[in-house]
């Protein structure tokens, strides 16, 4: 470092480009809003117009006595994906299928198409202990089939929907306008009692990793 006898101005070495450059970085440490407020409520006026415009009672969210926001339900949490351009992946984090329990736990990420980043994930449970599965479980012996087991492919299903909902509501900022019902007897309806789970098979990621567990069991 230098000082200019004339002048008495301190030469530091640094030119002006890197010091406009050090304050830029600088302010990016700040933690602070991201858009302005007007953008937001646009953002949130616009989310509470899709809800009223496009999501239908009783099949993409449901209203359950005595809670404050309605409940987002599979097929409407599919429309929230569709609308934000989001991808679905599934991950299998841990499972228990013995002729006492069946239990399953799956997570699922929700990937913005445009730039392959995560934009939320979120992981969830469901097991034969619950009391709707217990419900669906006395609908099958009631046909004959004493296995808890059967209940495998329904369990799994319904721990990806949750997993699915709750990382929805994270996405796209719904969870101010919906909640994620977790649990209730009328969810072993949503997915039937015959021990069949519907699954995602538009989602290749989730068909390729199903393929290779049914394959390595033979």
């Amino acid at each position: 470092m230098s000082v200019d006898t004339e002048s008495g101005v301190r030469d530091t070495g640094v030119i002006e480009g890197e010091v406009v450059r050090q304050e830029d970085q600088s302010r990016a440490l700040v933690f602070a809003p991201v858009m302005p407020l007007a953008q937001m409520e646009n953002m949130l006026n616009q989310i509470q117009e899709f809800i009223n415009r496009q999501l239908r009672k009783g099949t993409d969210y449901d209203v359950i006595p005595g809670t404050a926001k309605p409940s987002l339900l599979k097929p409407g949490a599919e429309k929230f994906c569709f609308w934000f351009g989001l991808g679905i992946e599934y991950v299998h984090v841990a499972g228990d299928c013995t002729p006492q329990r069946v239990a399953h736990t799956y997570g699922c990420r929700l990937i913005h198409m445009a730039s392959g980043k995560v934009r939320a994930y979120a992981e969830r449970s469901c097991s034969s202990e619950e009391e709707n599965m217990q419900k669906a479980y006395l609908a099958l012996q009631a046909k004959g089939v004493p296995d808890i087991r059967a209940l495998d492919n329904t369990i799994k299903g319904m721990s990806q929907k949750r997993s699915l909902v709750a990382a929805t509501l994270i996405a796209t900022m719904a969870s101010g306008f919906l909640a994620a019902k977790e649990g209730g007897s009328d969810e072993a309806t949503e997915l039937g009692v015959n021990g069949h789970a519907e699954r995602p098979d538009w989602c290749p990621i989730h068909r390729q990793k199903m393929y290779r567990k049914q394959n390595d069991k033979g």
